[in-house]
């Protein structure tokens, strides 16, 4: 089984913090959630904070087992108890928390394969790496292999297929493709709200001598739009 830790150093989230919290179930002092990002502590989201508008039915609002952000409005380190604020939080501060999430995601998927490529089976020990994330650098055995998952993970990276396909397999696929192609027209038909679905060019299979003079084409046209660009800036003067 995969180790697991808190997202963060800090145990406890601090105020107005977004988080991202599960509903536990809904009481009558309120809605009481587990912090995702926080080893799932319990908080909870008292009535009046759960919306702006008046609460006729609380089913409508969130439901158990979902998933929401709420905003921190009160932390008692001592005791552990946090009160949270669905009403308070914005579309802007959901966008926010979401990107600040995925990447927190990211990081905690590289270091918890680096935990399991240094054979670690303890909590202490996976926390204890995501401590030192900071100032990780290349100088041991540990940090090398966080830098070169972080490296392959994070670093964006392109790549392409080449392989010789005798005329038989390349009429199969053509035939695949097409079908797909109609498959995806009848559902835009289907459903309006979807859209239009338009093939600008059907599918066809070319050669390296199609495909280069295909790029000379567009180099060409490129060209052309730039030419009729610079005629329109002179005829303005």
């Amino acid at each position: 089984m995969a180790l697991t830790c808190r997202y963060y150093a800090q145990k406890l989230p601090e105020l107005d913090d977004v988080v991202l919290v599960n509903v536990r179930s809904i009481q009558e002092m309120g809605v009481y959630v587990d912090l995702l990002e926080y080893d799932g502590i319990e908080g909870m989201i008292p009535l009046a904070e759960l919306s702006r508008r008046r609460i006729r039915s609380i089913n409508k609002l969130v439901s158990v087992g979902r998933n929401e952000f709420a905003a921190v409005i009160r932390v008692d380190k001592d005791k552990g108890y946090i009160d949270l604020s669905r009403r308070r939080v914005s579309e802007e501060d959901v966008a926010k928390a979401s990107a600040k999430l995925a990447r927190m995601k990211t990081v905690r998927s590289i270091l918890g394969q680096v935990a399991e490529n240094l054979h670690y089976n303890t909590v202490y020990q996976l926390e204890e790496l995501h401590s030192r994330r900071p100032g990780i650098s290349t100088r041991n055995t540990k940090s090398r292999r966080v830098h070169m998952m972080s490296s392959s993970k994070l670093n964006p990276f392109s790549f392409g297929w080449v392989c010789d396909l005798d005329n038989d397999t390349k009429t199969a696929l053509l035939a695949e493709i097409r079908q797909s192609s109609q498959f995806a027209e009848q559902k835009f038909e289907h459903k309006k709200d979807m859209g239009k679905f338009r093939i600008q060019l059907a599918p066809t299979a070319v050669t390296e001598t199609d495909e280069n003079a295909f790029t000379q084409r567009l180099g060409q046209l490129d060209r052309e739009n730039q030419e009729v660009s610079g005629d329109d800036d002179s005829n303005s003067n």
